[in-house]
Order: C-alpha cells, then sequence, then structure tokens
C-alpha cells in the first residue's frame, strides 16, 4: 500500500523508479490495454524483470522497440512470488500507472 513510483521516457528508453514495494522480490514490467480487450506485452527484453534491494527499492530500464504512448494505455508492474519471472500463475499486481 504504500509502494509508489515514476516512470519516464526518452524516446523508447523507459526508466521506472519504485520505492515501498516487497524487499528482495522479483517484479515484471507489462504495457497493458484494458479496452477494448485485454492485451498486455512485455516492456524491454524476456523475462522484463527487475529486484526490489532489501528496502524495497528498485530501477528498471527498457529499450523499447517503439513509442508505447498512443499504442498501451498503462504500465502495470507485478510481483512474482515464486521469485522466477517466468512463473505467470499468481502474479500479484505492484503499481500501476496510466500513459498519457
Amino acid at each position: 500500500p504504500q509502494a509508489n513510483g515514476t516512470a519516464s521516457l526518452a524516446g523508447n528508453r523507459l526508466t521506472i523508479t519504485a520505492k515501498g514495494l516487497k524487499p528482495n522480490a522479483v517484479y515484471t514490467v507489462w504495457l497493458v490495454n484494458m479496452q477494448p480487450t485485454m492485451t498486455k506485452a512485455g516492456a524491454g527484453a524476456p523475462p522484463y524483470d527487475f529486484r526490489t534491494d532489501a528496502q524495497g527499492n528498485a530501477k528498471y530500464t527498457a529499450d523499447l522497440s517503439e513509442p508505447p504512448v498512443g499504442k498501451w494505455q498503462a504500465i502495470f508492474i507485478v510481483r512474482h512470488p515464486s521469485g522466477d519471472p517466468k512463473t505467470m500463475d499468481k502474479m500479484e499486481d505492484a503499481l500501476m500507472g496510466k500513459l498519457m
């Protein structure tokens, strides 16, 4: 509940900084559309992951193949309780931001 973060774009480079996430945990970053149907794509190169430090802080940087604004509606950060970013079951939403 205390997690927050910022996402910025410089050309096609996405940089996300986050605080207050679960310490020493594995997260992945997704570009998502909610309407008209739910679609998603990983942001950057597979497996689109980062690990938080002992305080729950992290920085993720990825080069995107194209600018996400206008194509995607939101960025989602999800936690992988198993610690494996390739395990897609039991993922937990952690942060979400709308792309404008």
